[in-house]
């Protein structure tokens, strides 16, 4: 769909707006999952309690 106004957005605009976010996402929790990995003491208590047993 093609139109003059401004305000209106494609599909595929929709889709690589969504592929951006995706992609910033995905960074995050990997860098998440590093930071737990790195510094143990922050990890959930569940795990915690399992290293103690």
């Amino acid at each position: 769909m093609i139109t003059d106004d401004p305000d209106t957005i494609t599909a595929a605009q929709v889709h690589r707006h969504l592929d951006e976010i995706t992609e910033v996402d995905h960074a995050i929790q990997r860098h998440r999952h590093r930071d737990l990995a790195d510094r143990p003491d922050r990890a959930p208590a569940r795990d915690r309690r399992s290293d103690t047993r």
